[in-house]
Formats: C-alpha cells, structure tokens, sequence
C-alpha cells in the first residue's frame, strides 16, 4: 500500500539510493495524492537528484496540503533560499518563526534571507537569536559576522570572524570576508594578507582577486604620497 511504499523509498533515501527512492515515493504519492508528507519526502528524493524545479513543486504541493507542517514548510523555504527566491524564502522562515520562535534553524535561514535582500537590520537581529539558541552552530555563526560586517559593526564582527578562522583557516570566504572588514577599517596589509588566503584556497574566485589588486594600487598610491 502507499505508507509501506513510502516507507521503503525513505529507507532507499537514507541510504542515497536516489533512483529508487524516487519510484517509491512516487508511486505512494499517486496512491495518497492528498499526504503533504509523501510529497515533502518526494521533494527532498527530487532535490537530492538535483531536479530541482519538481523538488519545488513536491514542497509546494505539501506546504499547500497541510499549510500548518511547519517541517515541509521548512524544506519549501531552504528551497527557495537556495533557489535564489530570497524574498519568498524569507516569508516562509517568517511563518515558521511566528509559530515557532525558537526554531533555530529557521531564525538562521531568515537572516541569510534578509541578508541576501539588503535588510540588514533584521539580519542581524534574526542571527544573533539563532547563535543565542544554539552557539555551536558554525554556520549560524559565520553568517551573523557576515551581517554584522554588512552593517558596518566591525567591532562586534571583528572577534567573530577570528575565532572562525582560527578554527577553520580553510575556509576561502570567511578569509574573504574578513579581508573586506579590514580594508574597511584601513589595516590594509592585514587586508592583502586574508584576501591572498582566499585566493590560494579558491583561485578561480574573481571577487578577491579584484579586491586584491584595489587594494595593492591603493598601498601604491599611498606610498607614493608619504
């Protein structure tokens, strides 16, 4: 029947058996057309496969079945994020918070939302309550320096953003990110330090490489002048 159907496809997906997973859960799905779940479950099948516009559908489909399952409404939400939808990303994090303002996870996504759009102060406000409930939370972390830079709070953003990077040196776009605060704050050979870190660990990166070589003419210039 369709529940032992989708039972079987979620333990296809949990162990990355993609193609039949898909199969099951699709066929449970054409048996109980009306289970958000089997539809949520059948939009994560869709996005591990990488077919990402029915992955959008199957989230849809069962944010629009049972508005008020706040998990597919989740998945909707990452969807879009990741989709670029940012704006209707944000509106599905926001329902989620409203119901649950506790949701870590969902406070996060929100923030990288609202970043992503331009409104920074909500950003902010948003992931500092994410690293509130859950301070080990690398990401939550990285993405609260990041809005915090974006905002100008240097200061705040600063200590963040080194005790990342003294923890995870390989990342390219903390290094990246971190070069910007400090050419703001007008350490600049610190500055051409981080950004040549970051092109060493993606050198196919253009950002830093544009930055970088601003940055050198503006040493230049200045030393020219003294």
């Amino acid at each position: 029947d369709a529940e032992a159907l989708h039972g079987l496809g979620t333990i296809a997906l949990s162990v990355n058996q993609i193609a039949p997973a898909l199969a099951l859960i699709g066929r449970a799905v054409a048996q109980a057309p009306k289970n958000a779940h089997f539809h949520l479950n059948l939009g994560v099948a869709y996005a591990m496969a990488g077919r990402l516009a029915e992955a959008g559908e199957a989230f849809r489909t069962a944010v629009s079945i049972a508005p008020g399952d706040l998990e597919a409404r989740y998945n909707f939400g990452l969807h879009l994020l990741n989709s670029g939808a940012a704006a209707e990303a944000a509106s599905e994090f926001r329902r989620i918070v409203d119901k649950q303002p506790q949701h870590a996870d969902a406070l996060m996504n929100l923030g990288i939302a609202c970043a992503q759009l331009g409104q920074t102060e909500e950003a902010v406000r948003r992931l500092r309550r994410a690293v509130q409930l859950a301070p080990n939370n690398g990401e939550a972390r990285i993405n609260l320096a990041n809005a915090l830079n974006d905002a100008g709070l240097f200061d705040e953003a600063e200590p963040i953003y080194r005790k990342i990077l003294a923890q995870k040196d390989g990342h390219a776009g903390l290094h990246y990110n971190f070069a910007n605060l400090l050419r703001e704050t007008n350490r600049l050979s610190e500055a051409e330090t981080h950004y040549r870190r970051a092109i060493a660990l993606d050198p196919k990166a253009v950002e830093p490489l544009i930055n970088l070589g601003n940055l050198l003419k503006l040493q230049r210039n200045w030393t020219d002048v003294e």
